[in-house]
């Protein structure tokens, strides 16, 4: 009974220094160390640590875990799990990969203005979910490689005075008021047709344009000419497809 009291005991002290025995190789680095094994655990338990000195290594998988509390670098005063007071480098190279499995509760800024990327051309992300975005301020470039911008409600392109506005139903608004000038530098290549029958101008009584050139002029309505006109009788019988004119 004895003896076999001896042995249990024998195997335990031989477990407790194997397991502390790297604690005490690396005592050089460690001051002050409030230490202990725990038997049912089978674990070295570290309660506190006062100072730790040049570099500590491990040659396995390492695991720092507080039961309570946080962990600081560079801070005494640690206010999260892990709370870092310096520079901080994630990942060994671009083939290291970084894990965020929690949502980020704070802003994400650049140190530098205008010197980092976020993607690039053969690593992008898939989708951008903002709110509002400012690009470029003050000189801005957005290269789109497809063809389909696509918003699900009435989407306003605004630059100064001058915005486009698309809506869901199709509707397209160009200029900003009616002393906002639209300029086509191209040529239409189709109908340009109202919306409604008779409800639209194209122009106004004190905004004319300058010339009409039509081949044939086809309507039921009246035709109002003010000033010399060069029309001849037999031009209009053939060419002005209207019931009245009015000089």
């Amino acid at each position: 009974m004895n003896f076999h009291c001896i042995s249990m005991n024998f195997h335990r002290i031989s477990k407790l220094i194997k397991s502390i025995l790297p604690g005490i190789l690396v005592a050089g680095l460690i001051f002050a160390a409030n230490t202990y094994y725990d038997l049912d655990l089978g674990k070295v338990i570290i309660q506190e640590i006062t100072r730790i000195v040049g570099q500590l290594e491990t040659t396995a998988t390492t695991t720092l875990a507080t039961l309570s509390g946080n962990v600081g670098i560079a801070t005494g005063l640690p206010n999260y799990k892990l709370d870092v007071a310096g520079n901080v480098r994630l990942g060994a190279s671009t083939s290291t990969e970084i894990v965020l499995q929690g949502y980020i509760q704070s802003s994400v800024i650049p140190y530098l203005d205008n010197q980092y990327l976020l993607g690039s051309e053969s690593y992008r992300w898939a989708n951008l979910y903002s709110r509002e975005a400012s690009i470029g301020e003050p000189i801005s470039k957005i290269t789109i490689s497809t063809s389909t911008i696509e918003g699900t409600a009435t989407t306003t392109i605004k630059v100064g005075s001058a915005q486009l506005v698309l809506s869901p139903d199709g509707k397209i608004t160009l200029g900003f008021s009616t002393s906002t000038p639209t300029v086509f530098q191209s040529y239409i290549q189709s109908d340009l047709v109202p919306y409604s029958d008779l409800t639209h101008s194209l122009g106004l009584s004190n905004f004319r344009w300058a010339n009409l050139y039509v081949g044939n002029i086809l309507g039921s309505g009246n035709l109002t000419i003010q000033g010399e006109s060069s029309l001849a009788t037999t031009t209009i019988s053939t060419q002005l497809a209207v019931p009245k004119i009015v000089t």
